[in-house]
């Protein structure tokens, strides 16, 4: 007798199973596999086995296939251990719903996060936080601990196998909302994943700054549960025929005439030491079976290096896609579009400077939006916008999340480097916040401060006819509430060398912050300040001032070295420098003009724009794929990035300390 059959690939190879012997029977493992064995005694009938044992006539037949025909005396039965749980089958054992309970989740407040920024971070409301931490109605502490507001517990699917034209009994939540999950001790990403019915890939997708190899205890991450859909996969399945042996068989012989390897053929057969004729051989044949299951049971426990996969369209091409208002076809452009035609400038040499050093090739696509939101649409329904590796988002804040939605969705990094106040980082893991936000950004300050000018007396100088600053607010306050003394005087009609001079005592040192950074302000304070530099030997004094003073250097820069002033900026443009020269040199032979005077310079921001990201993807196809990126010193922008969770995008957190020192140097501190 030749049993035909065929063995196919076995695409579950990754699938794990619990193997509990919760039948009352004898385990064999062939093959690797564990069996339970029953031995059928004289005059047994399928139906009375199937009642003794408590499982069905028809998965007894399923894995014994012979035992239809009837059964044999001594003849073996084998049942999986893997595929019955208490005397019934897996698929009919495993619940279709089950409670999990989520544990507390908590969040280590870092130094410029808000009870806002946290609210967007985890999508829960401000009412939500302080609720559950009311000591947070005044706002965070950096170190403090914050509890998360999650639900106690939620529903988790767990889909059973079964046939592929059964609908699977899988659930997805309607309105697909994360939880979070704080990964303990021993936890890896396939367990979690399992866990949670979800997929390794999916954890990855929605928590780009975690890997396999990287999955560590007490950070958190988002989950989606139930974000697995059921797919049909070809599972391994053995059956048993019963094979009464003839004159001359070998198991040898019947090995090969069944295809079948002889080791596995004597391990399905212990009882028999010699073949003979009249023996029952039970030959193990197998086939594969389709069966729905979880994506979750396809994962791969031994994965160690997995990795989330940004759509590389081309390995070899890096694809960037320019959408700003160009305003071409305008008579006489704005002042703004020639801010954003000099920023496609200088983005142009760092393609050259980036191309000659790599072997990656880049095509560049500029694309003119008009400053229009429709115009922004129209431009992302084209085809060729999926095939980028990188866009570079205009700064109207609607324009903006137009392309920071289609980003997301496409797997594309969506640079944001020219407006301040956006928030796409907080949930988009593919945004890059090129500037630095305003709560971070004033917490810099602070730290900065408190270091440089430890030993100095604070004068704060306010000018009432102008708006304050609102890192001078910010600063106002972290005064008080360290309780640091402060000196306060207001830039009126009357104010003069003489009334400052009486407020500051021999010996002291002194840092003037005035409230306001307008030049109206500058022009009222500076003949004073310098006044007291001159006259005053007895007191040392500084001024710390603001950005904007980097547009008044044509005016003000020798005042600045003389009073020795300190500017903190998200930039900085120092002219003087060999690197800065060269680039403008570089600039004016492109281009036949020199770059126009602005603060920021838009060519410098363009070249140190392109230079970073583009060097960056020249030299890996996964180069934002972890929480912090390598620092980037630049001729006029420093890009030091970095994810403030893991499934946020980039925030660049580094601020430049600028000191116009009285030796008439520049000094980044």
């Amino acid at each position: 007798m030749k049993i035909k059959f065929f063995i196919s690939a076995l695409l579950l190879a990754g699938a794990s199973f619990t193997l509990q012997a919760q039948l009352n029977l004898p385990i064999t493992k062939i093959d690797n596999v564990s069996y339970y064995c029953y031995k059928v005694k004289k005059k047994e009938t399928l139906y009375g086995i199937s009642t003794k044992l408590g499982i069905s006539q028809a998965d007894i037949v399923k894995y014994n296939p012979s035992a239809k025909q009837g059964l044999k005396d001594k003849q073996t039965l084998f049942l999986p251990v893997d595929a019955f749980k208490g005397g019934k089958t897996a698929a009919e054992s495993q619940p279709k719903q089950s409670s999990k309970a989520i544990s507390k989740v908590t969040h280590l407040v870092a130094k410029g996060e808000t009870l806002y920024g946290l609210s967007k971070l985890y999508n829960i409301s401000i009412e939500e936080i302080i609720a559950a931490n009311p000591e947070t109605s005044n706002g965070l502490k950096t170190g403090e601990i914050v509890v998360i507001p999650q639900p106690e517990s939620i529903s988790i699917a767990q889909p059973k196998q079964q046939p592929e034209q059964q609908k699977p009994a899988v659930t997805t939540p309607a309105d697909g909302k994360p939880i979070y999950h704080k990964i303990k001790a021993g936890e890896t990403l396939y367990g979690v994943s399992r866990s949670y019915n979800t997929t390794i890939q999916s954890i990855l997708d929605l928590n780009p700054g975690i890997s396999a190899s990287n999955f560590r205890s007490d950070e958190v991450i988002r989950i989606i549960p139930n974000l697995a859909k059921p797919v049909v996969v070809e599972k391994p399945v053995t059956e048993f025929f019963a094979y009464e042996a003839k004159k001359g068989d070998t198991f040898y012989s019947i090995a090969r005439d069944n295809n079948v390897d002889v080791n596995v053929l004597i391990a399905a057969n212990p009882d028999i030491k010699k073949l003979k004729k009249g023996n029952t051989v039970n030959v193990p044949v197998t086939r594969t079976e389709k069966v729905t299951v979880s994506p979750s049971e396809i994962n791969n426990p031994s994965l160690a290096n997995v990795k989330i996969e940004r759509k590389v369209k081309n390995p070899d091409t890096v694809n960037v896609a320019l959408i700003l208002p160009f305003m071409l076809k305008s008579a006489s452009p704005s002042a703004n579009a020639r801010n954003y035609t000099e920023f496609y400038k200088g983005f142009m040499i760092a393609v050259d400077s980036v191309r000659k050093s790599s072997n990656k090739h880049f095509n560049i696509y500029a694309f003119d939006n008009a400053g229009s939101l429709h115009v922004t649409d129209s431009i992302l329904l084209q085809p060729v916008l999926k095939q980028m590796d990188m866009i570079i988002a205009p700064s109207d804040a609607k324009q903006l999340a137009a392309v920071n939605r289609f980003a997301c969705e496409n797997q594309i990094v969506a640079v944001n480097a020219l407006s301040v106040k956006d928030e796409a980082y907080t949930n988009n893991p593919y945004a890059f916040q090129s500037n630095i936000p305003p709560s971070y950004l004033s917490a810099e300050i602070a730290e900065w401060f408190d270091k440089t000018f430890s030993n100095h007396k604070i004068v704060l100088v306010t000018d009432d006819t102008r708006e304050k600053k609102d890192i001078y607010n910010d600063l106002v306050s972290h005064f008080a509430a360290h309780k640091v003394p402060t000196i306060t005087i207001s830039l009126g009609n009357d104010f003069s060398y003489e009334k400052l001079s009486d407020k500051l005592n021999p010996g002291s040192k002194y840092i003037v912050i005035p409230s306001s950074s307008s030049k109206e302000t500058l022009a009222s304070l500076m003949p004073v300040l310098k006044a007291l530099k001159q006259q005053r030997i007895d007191i040392d004094v500084k001024l710390m001032g603001y950005p904007e003073y980097c547009a008044y250097l044509l005016e003000y820069q020798p005042d600045f070295h003389k009073v020795d002033t300190y500017i903190y900026s998200r930039f900085f443009y120092n002219d003087s420098h060999p690197r800065t020269k060269a680039f403008e040199a570089t600039y004016s032979r492109w281009y036949g003009e020199e770059m126009r005077y602005t603060v920021p310079r838009m060519g410098a921001l363009g070249f140190d724009t392109g230079f970073f990201f583009l060097s960056a993807m020249s030299k890996s196809n996964h180069a934002f794929e972890s929480r912090s990126l390598e620092l980037y010193n630049g001729i006029q922008t420093s890009f030091k990035f970095q994810r403030i969770s893991n499934w946020s995008g980039f925030i660049n957190k580094e601020l430049l300390f600028v000191q116009f020192t009285p030796h008439f140097t520049i000094e980044k501190l």
